[in-house]
């Protein structure tokens, strides 16, 4: 099934295991801007951004800008980062899985539930992606000569709620995926992965 912004998981997890420097500010360029579906993003064309607050970014609030950005900027070029994205899931014994593009904006980019319950389980074992997959909210600097700065929310509304103890999660929509979600949640004191895809109910329910 078509798995949408859920690719931005392996996306990051690419962009960690490249080794690159997170610091390093990346401007936007046009080529950035979704031309596919039109989505709206926060982030303006030649704004400069560090590659931590790209993947900051692209995982709380899921900007679809960010992850071409960080895409464009790997470096051996963006046809080697999806390479790389689809190597990934070979590795991790993804045989039922593809990768077209970063963002999951393209309805190609498939994937299983069993697939994607492995992919979930390595991407917790990244640190940082724990870390801002579960950030409820994060404000960003945005002009740093008047102190100005961005609040971005996380899409997945269950980090909101009481008594969800929740590891990792990423939600995600186009109309050929529906409404999407994986979590890594403990509940009753066991670890768990749930992969929730083509849902029809608004993600309001997340």
């Amino acid at each position: 099934m078509p798995i949408a912004s859920i690719s931005k998981l392996m996306t990051a997890m690419v962009v960690i295991d490249s080794e690159q420097a997170l610091d390093p500010r990346i401007a936007i360029k046009k080529q950035d801007v979704d031309r596919l579906r039109y989505s709206s993003s926060r982030l303006p064309v030649g704004t400069q951004w560090s590659r931590h607050e790209l993947l900051r970014i692209m995982l709380v609030s899921s900007d679809n800008r960010a992850a071409f950005a960080l895409a464009r900027t790997h470096q051996w070029g963006k046809a080697v980062f999806v390479y790389e994205m689809n190597q990934k899931a070979f590795r991790l014994g993804m045989v039922n899985t593809q990768f077209i593009e970063p963002s999951g904006l393209s309805h190609r980019n498939l994937s299983t539930v069993r697939d994607l319950a492995k992919m979930v389980w390595l991407a917790h074992q990244y640190d940082l992606i724990r870390q801002l997959t579960t950030l409820k909210t994060s404000q960003i600097p945005f002009n740093r000569s008047d102190n100005k700065t961005i609040q971005f929310r996380n899409t997945n509304l269950l980090l909101f709620r009481k008594g969800w103890r929740i590891g990792l999660s990423k939600t995600s929509f186009i109309h050929e995926a529906g409404y999407c979600l994986v979590l890594q949640v403990n509940i009753a004191d066991r670890d768990l992965i749930v992969v929730l895809l083509k849902s029809t109910q608004s993600k309001r329910a997340f």
